[in-house]
């Protein structure tokens, strides 16, 4: 759903050479700190550390996200993008 500041949730099928494959879920977040608050919840809540919060090197400097396998090993992700000025 693409809204008035960009996608706010995703969800796609992973090809993935690991024995690791489902679907890749993305949650806009309001902020990096709840996307740090994310990253620590899902861990707490039995989730396994698939990168930790930051700005990935593939991604744009804007991006800064956290990502956790489930326990089903589904990988989520929590995003908060700085609006670029036009």
């Amino acid at each position: 759903m693409a809204g008035q500041y960009g996608v706010e949730f995703t969800i796609t099928v992973e090809a993935s050479v690991s024995p690791l494959s489902g679907m890749h879920l993305c949650f806009r977040a309001p902020n990096r700190a709840s996307v740090r608050e994310f990253h620590r919840t899902a861990l707490v809540a039995y989730g396994r550390d698939d990168r930790g919060p930051g700005v990935p090197p593939q991604y744009h400097p804007d991006h800064y996200a956290a990502f956790v396998l489930n326990p089903d090993g589904h990988h989520i992700e929590a995003v908060a993008t700085r609006r670029r000025k036009p």
